[in-house]
Order: structure tokens, then C-alpha cells, then sequence
């Protein structure tokens, strides 16, 4: 599989994976400052059974992050 990236990207932190864990992650450290790239090696949308159930702390986590 050919690489989408460019071979001069660079950032503070580099992220690997974007599920729900890795995603919010990533939106703390940019929200801290850094320049953040996550990398995932799926294409999206796609069916993952760590994201398919949120309990009550992950909707309220999601809200303070802006996702409604």
C-alpha cells in the first residue's frame, strides 16, 4: 500500500492509531500546543467494536472536546 503522507510532514507528536482512545489522545496533546499528526493505518469510515459503546463519561468527555 502506497503512503497518502507526504515525506516531508513533520510534528511534535505523532500519534499511531486514531480509535477513540488515540483520537482524544491527540486532541489533548494539540489542545496543550504541539503540533500533532495521528496516523491510522484503516481508512474511516469503518466498523470498530471499541468505538460502537459509550458509557456516560465517554458522552461527557465527547461534549467538553466539542463533539455534540
Amino acid at each position: 500500500m502506497a503512503s497518502t503522507m507526504p515525506s516531508d510532514m513533520s510534528a511534535d507528536v505523532v500519534v499511531v492509531g486514531a480509535g477513540p482512545g488515540a483520537s482524544s489522545t491527540a486532541y489533548h496533546l494539540a489542545a496543550a500546543g504541539p503540533d500533532v499528526i495521528p496516523l491510522e493505518k484503516s481508512p474511516f469510515p469503518r466498523d470498530k467494536i471499541c468505538g460502537d459503546g459509550l458509557t456516560s463519561d465517554d458522552v461527557h468527555e465527547l461534549i467538553a472536546m466539542g463533539v455534540d
